[in-house]
């Protein structure tokens, strides 16, 4: 699916996105606010600035993704993939991240709980909020 046809296929309405298969789809600054992304595929997707508060990214792979500034308020990103995913300067606000895999992950300057980072299955080399690398 191509980037203006979700966006568009979103302001007609549309939130059941899951599955989708968008893999180095550009969707920076994108609103997708409620949508379902579950078990979508965006390898190195850029969804920089992306709004995507109260998604449900739930076994959504996010490998090397580009979620810098992105907001993902209340997000549901369990058993996500987020492997090597940058999320600098991300708003994770109650966002739910039980089992997701930050391995390598960029959380520097994002807006997340030690207690939601804790949730994570795997941290490994993960640049966490206010702690640096973690090895």
């Amino acid at each position: 699916m191509n980037p203006e046809e979700v966006r568009q296929r979103y302001e007609a309405g549309e939130r059941d996105f899951s599955m989708m298969e968008a893999e180095g789809a550009n969707l920076a600054d994108v609103n997708l606010s409620g949508a379902d992304l579950s078990e979508a595929y965006l390898f190195e997707a850029n969804l920089s600035g992306a709004d995507l508060s109260e998604c449900n990214l739930q076994n959504a792979n996010l490998l090397k993704a580009n979620l810098r500034g992105a907001t993902l308020r209340g997000a549901n990103l369990q058993e996500a993939y987020l492997l090597e995913a940058d999320l600098s300067s991300a708003d994770l606000t109650d966002a739910d991240l039980t089992d997701a895999n930050l391995r390598d992950a960029d959380l520097s300057e994002a807006s997340v709980s030690e207690e939601q980072w804790r949730q994570a299955r795997e941290l490994e080399g993960a640049t966490l909020p206010g702690k640096g690398r973690k090895g």
